[in-house]
């Protein structure tokens, strides 16, 4: 027997990842449904080795991924999927900062019943599973990073944050004591480097190589 609790605002969507954990996993499940960190907290001190298998962009726990990982590391012995839609960006962060999933699967909705009834049954073996298209963007964003690293000057990174960050080329100008036309020329330069035509995607980019964290601009 195996307890798994659930956290999925969508009733349809939750009725649908037990039908197929429930086809998957050769065990008998007993569902646990809940909304809160502190509920998961209660869950698993109640059953410490139990499945905890939650949307992410559900119940607001985007705003608790920090306790989600401090129960993931105290209850060692828990298992720990994510159903994504998308990974979210801070989620995406946390675990580039701390360079590994630390134990939490991820399923994709996106993926055929065939991807997803394989990830159940590697996770019911203790297996971790990444769903192929969310290893894809951890490639992307670590590929991302090197070649922030491998292209742009020490002074190009930093005028790249303070962009990022939404400060105007006057402030950056003054708070690094060099002329406004030094500025716009190393913009011009990032730009041109990263191969992007906006703030906007600059940003994007400066988020996916660790420059800036979602804390400083969310988008």
């Amino acid at each position: 027997m195996v307890h798994i609790a659930i956290l999925e605002e969508k009733e349809l969507v939750r009725l649908g990842i037990k039908t197929i954990a429930e086809l998957s996993i050769q065990e008998e499940i007993v569902w646990h449904d809940l909304k809160t960190v502190q509920d998961i907290r209660m869950f698993l001190k109640k059953n410490s080795s139990a499945c905890v298998f939650f949307n992410p962009t559900s119940y607001q726990l985007l705003q608790q991924v920090d306790v989600i990982y401090e129960l993931k590391s105290t209850y060692e012995r828990s298992v720990w999927v994510m159903w994504l839609e998308e990974l979210p960006e801070i989620w995406l962060k946390k675990i580039l900062h701390m360079k590994s999933v630390n134990g939490f699967n991820m399923l994709q909705e996106k993926g055929t019943l065939d991807e997803i009834k394989k990830g159940l049954i590697a996770i019911g073996r203790k297996e971790n599973y990444i769903a192929s298209c969310v290893q894809e963007v951890f490639n992307s964003y670590k590929t991302t990073a090197f070649k922030v690293d491998q292209i742009l000057t020490n002074a190009e990174r930093e005028i790249l944050k303070e962009i990022a960050t939404g400060k105007m080329t006057k402030e950056i100008a003054a708070d690094r004591n060099i002329s406004i036309h030094t500025v716009i020329t190393h913009r011009k330069n990032i730009f041109k480097k990263l191969e992007v035509s906006s703030v906007h995607d600059a940003t994007r980019y400066a988020i996916r190589a660790g420059i800036i964290t979602v804390n400083d601009y969310y988008i």
